[in-house]
Protein backbone atom coordinates (compact mmCIF):
# COMPACT_ATOMS: atom_id res chain seq x y z
CA UNK A 1 0.00 0.00 0.00
CA UNK A 2 1.19 3.77 -1.10
CA UNK A 3 1.56 6.14 1.95
CA UNK A 4 1.11 9.14 -0.41
CA UNK A 5 -0.03 12.65 -0.06
CA UNK A 6 0.32 16.39 -1.62
CA UNK A 7 3.89 16.68 -0.12
CA UNK A 8 5.57 13.40 -1.78
CA UNK A 9 6.70 13.57 -5.26
CA UNK A 10 4.76 11.18 -7.81
CA UNK A 11 6.44 8.55 -9.40
CA UNK A 12 5.38 5.57 -11.90
CA UNK A 13 5.20 3.04 -9.44
CA UNK A 14 2.08 5.22 -7.94
CA UNK A 15 0.64 6.46 -11.33
CA UNK A 16 0.41 2.54 -12.19
CA UNK A 17 -1.32 2.07 -9.09
CA UNK A 18 -3.45 5.19 -9.46
CA UNK A 19 -4.55 4.47 -13.03
CA UNK A 20 -5.01 2.44 -15.98
CA UNK A 21 -4.20 4.01 -19.31
CA UNK A 22 -5.79 3.15 -22.40
CA UNK A 23 -2.78 3.30 -24.83
CA UNK A 24 -5.26 3.68 -28.33
CA UNK A 25 -7.51 6.83 -26.58
CA UNK A 26 -4.41 7.89 -24.02
CA UNK A 27 -7.65 8.06 -21.42
CA UNK A 28 -6.70 8.17 -17.67
CA UNK A 29 -8.91 5.76 -15.61
CA UNK A 30 -9.26 5.69 -11.96
CA UNK A 31 -8.05 2.28 -10.32
CA UNK A 32 -7.03 3.05 -7.37
CA UNK A 33 -9.07 6.64 -6.52
CA UNK A 34 -7.82 9.15 -4.05
CA UNK A 35 -11.01 10.52 -2.89
CA UNK A 36 -14.51 8.94 -1.79
CA UNK A 37 -16.00 11.26 -4.54
CA UNK A 38 -14.60 9.57 -7.34
CA UNK A 39 -15.32 5.90 -8.10
CA UNK A 40 -13.26 3.31 -9.60
CA UNK A 41 -13.28 2.93 -13.64
CA UNK A 42 -14.00 6.82 -13.64
CA UNK A 43 -12.38 8.48 -16.65
CA UNK A 44 -9.66 11.29 -14.55
CA UNK A 45 -9.71 14.77 -14.24
CA UNK A 46 -11.74 17.21 -16.29
CA UNK A 47 -10.87 19.86 -19.37
CA UNK A 48 -10.10 22.62 -18.59
CA UNK A 49 -11.72 25.64 -21.18
CA UNK A 50 -8.51 25.20 -23.00
CA UNK A 51 -8.70 21.67 -23.56
CA UNK A 52 -6.12 20.54 -22.23
CA UNK A 53 -7.32 17.86 -19.16
CA UNK A 54 -6.24 18.25 -15.36
CA UNK A 55 -6.50 15.39 -12.64
CA UNK A 56 -6.39 16.40 -9.08
CA UNK A 57 -4.40 13.80 -6.68
CA UNK A 58 -4.27 14.41 -3.27
CA UNK A 59 -5.34 17.73 -3.38
CA UNK A 60 -2.69 19.15 -5.96
CA UNK A 61 -4.32 19.34 -10.29
CA UNK A 62 -1.38 17.56 -12.60
CA UNK A 63 -1.79 18.31 -16.52
CA UNK A 64 -2.97 14.30 -18.32
CA UNK A 65 -0.36 14.69 -20.29
CA UNK A 66 2.30 15.08 -18.13
CA UNK A 67 1.12 11.85 -15.91
CA UNK A 68 0.88 10.11 -19.11
CA UNK A 69 4.47 11.31 -19.99
CA UNK A 70 5.26 9.66 -16.36
CA UNK A 71 3.30 6.90 -16.52
CA UNK A 72 4.99 5.63 -20.05
CA UNK A 73 8.67 6.68 -19.32
CA UNK A 74 9.32 6.33 -16.16
CA UNK A 75 10.19 9.90 -15.03
CA UNK A 76 8.64 13.57 -15.40
CA UNK A 77 9.40 15.26 -17.92
CA UNK A 78 12.29 17.35 -18.22
CA UNK A 79 10.94 20.57 -20.93
CA UNK A 80 7.16 21.07 -22.10
CA UNK A 81 4.82 18.03 -23.64
CA UNK A 82 4.60 18.83 -27.03
CA UNK A 83 1.22 17.16 -28.77
CA UNK A 84 2.43 16.11 -32.56
CA UNK A 85 -1.46 16.80 -33.58
CA UNK A 86 -1.61 20.28 -32.02
CA UNK A 87 -5.04 18.89 -29.79
CA UNK A 88 -4.47 19.67 -26.19
CA UNK A 89 -7.20 17.04 -25.70
CA UNK A 90 -5.28 14.11 -27.66
CA UNK A 91 -3.11 12.63 -25.27
CA UNK A 92 -2.41 9.55 -27.02
CA UNK A 93 1.16 7.79 -25.74
CA UNK A 94 2.41 7.89 -29.37
CA UNK A 95 1.33 11.89 -30.21
CA UNK A 96 3.23 13.60 -26.70
CA UNK A 97 6.52 14.50 -26.66
CA UNK A 98 9.19 16.05 -24.00
CA UNK A 99 10.05 19.49 -25.54
CA UNK A 100 11.67 22.45 -25.08
CA UNK A 101 10.06 26.06 -25.52
CA UNK A 102 11.13 26.53 -28.97
CA UNK A 103 9.85 23.12 -30.21
CA UNK A 104 6.90 23.09 -28.76
CA UNK A 105 6.00 26.17 -30.79
CA UNK A 106 7.45 24.55 -34.04
CA UNK A 107 4.55 22.76 -35.14
CA UNK A 108 1.96 25.19 -33.93
CA UNK A 109 -1.01 25.94 -36.83
CA UNK A 110 -1.40 29.07 -37.82
CA UNK A 111 -2.64 32.50 -35.96
CA UNK A 112 -5.73 33.76 -36.36
CA UNK A 113 -4.76 37.40 -37.47
CA UNK A 114 -2.34 35.37 -40.10
CA UNK A 115 -3.87 37.02 -43.87
CA UNK A 116 -1.19 35.03 -45.93
CA UNK A 117 -2.89 31.45 -45.10
CA UNK A 118 0.62 30.30 -44.16
CA UNK A 119 3.21 29.98 -41.37
CA UNK A 120 6.14 32.59 -41.64
CA UNK A 121 4.79 34.39 -44.86
CA UNK A 122 3.28 37.99 -44.85
CA UNK A 123 2.89 40.67 -47.63
CA UNK A 124 5.67 43.09 -47.28
CA UNK A 125 3.71 46.66 -48.76
CA UNK A 126 7.12 48.26 -49.09
CA UNK A 127 8.64 45.68 -51.40
CA UNK A 128 5.23 44.38 -53.02
CA UNK A 129 6.14 41.12 -52.49
CA UNK A 130 5.90 38.01 -50.12
CA UNK A 131 8.19 37.67 -47.22
CA UNK A 132 8.88 34.46 -46.17
CA UNK A 133 10.77 34.19 -42.73
CA UNK A 134 11.04 31.73 -39.45
CA UNK A 135 11.79 31.85 -36.08
CA UNK A 136 14.44 29.92 -34.52
CA UNK A 137 15.00 30.09 -31.25
CA UNK A 138 13.66 33.47 -30.50
CA UNK A 139 15.48 34.90 -33.44
CA UNK A 140 13.74 35.88 -36.69
CA UNK A 141 15.33 34.65 -39.67
CA UNK A 142 14.79 36.14 -43.26
CA UNK A 143 14.27 33.70 -46.16
CA UNK A 144 13.47 36.04 -48.90
CA UNK A 145 11.25 37.97 -50.92
CA UNK A 146 8.97 36.72 -53.46
CA UNK A 147 7.13 37.65 -56.35
CA UNK A 148 5.00 34.39 -56.19
CA UNK A 149 3.26 33.27 -52.88
CA UNK A 150 3.97 29.65 -54.08
CA UNK A 151 7.72 30.71 -54.27
CA UNK A 152 8.07 31.91 -50.60
CA UNK A 153 6.08 28.86 -49.21
CA UNK A 154 8.27 26.42 -51.35
CA UNK A 155 11.33 28.57 -48.90
CA UNK A 156 9.63 28.29 -46.03
CA UNK A 157 9.04 24.67 -46.10
CA UNK A 158 12.75 24.19 -46.98
CA UNK A 159 13.69 26.11 -43.87
CA UNK A 160 10.90 23.81 -41.85
CA UNK A 161 12.53 20.59 -42.64
CA UNK A 162 16.07 22.07 -42.15
CA UNK A 163 14.90 23.77 -38.32
CA UNK A 164 12.26 21.91 -37.14
CA UNK A 165 12.79 18.79 -38.22
CA UNK A 166 10.17 16.03 -36.74
CA UNK A 167 8.74 19.30 -34.91
CA UNK A 168 8.08 20.31 -38.16
CA UNK A 169 4.01 21.05 -38.81
CA UNK A 170 3.25 19.40 -41.81
CA UNK A 171 5.16 15.96 -40.45
CA UNK A 172 3.28 16.22 -36.90
CA UNK A 173 -0.01 16.25 -38.07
Amino acid sequence: MFKYNKHTPLDQDHIKYLFDLDFVTGILVWKNPTSLKIFKGAIAGCLRKDNYRVIGIYGKLYLAHRIIYLYINGQWPENLIDHKTCDPANNKPNLIRDATKSQNGMNRGLQSNNTSGYRGISWDKNYNKWHAYIKINGKRIHLGYFELLQNAVEAREIAEQKYFGDFNYKQAA
